[in-house]
């Protein structure tokens, strides 16, 4: 029986990377959580991602202010629309706020978490 080898087997992994795209694939963390900030596993995102996105969600569709977070892979049509704001009136609104990031860059990624003249 031949033994594997170290080396053959990392060439043998960056073969199976090569054959899957996970070599070149991003990785981002998904999860979401209530609150300030989310930690979660981290998953290879479609091979046509090209960032991972962090995303403040603030509302108050309960009469009282909720805040969330959600981290994972970013379609390039969030990165276009960094801020959502939508006033339902009587107090009630609901704010989204992504950026887009990649690597560590993502760590300290902060979205907007007020909407500009309110």
């Amino acid at each position: 029986m031949e033994k594997c080898s170290s080396t053959t087997g990392s060439s043998l992994l960056r073969a199976v990377e090569l054959q899957t795209g996970f070599g070149n694939s991003l990785w981002c963390t998904s999860c979401s959580r209530e609150g300030t900030w989310c930690s979660g596993n981290k998953v290879i995102c479609d091979r046509r991602v090209r960032s991972c996105f962090v995303s403040r969600i603030e509302n108050t569709l309960d009469r009282e202010r909720k805040l969330m977070t959600v981290e994972g892979c970013a379609p390039s049509s969030i990165c276009k629309h960094p801020l959502q704001y939508l006033n339902i009136g009587q107090g009630l609104y609901e704010l989204t706020s992504f950026v887009c990031c990649v690597g560590d860059a993502c760590k300290t990624a902060a979205p907007r978490s007020k909407y500009p003249g309110s």
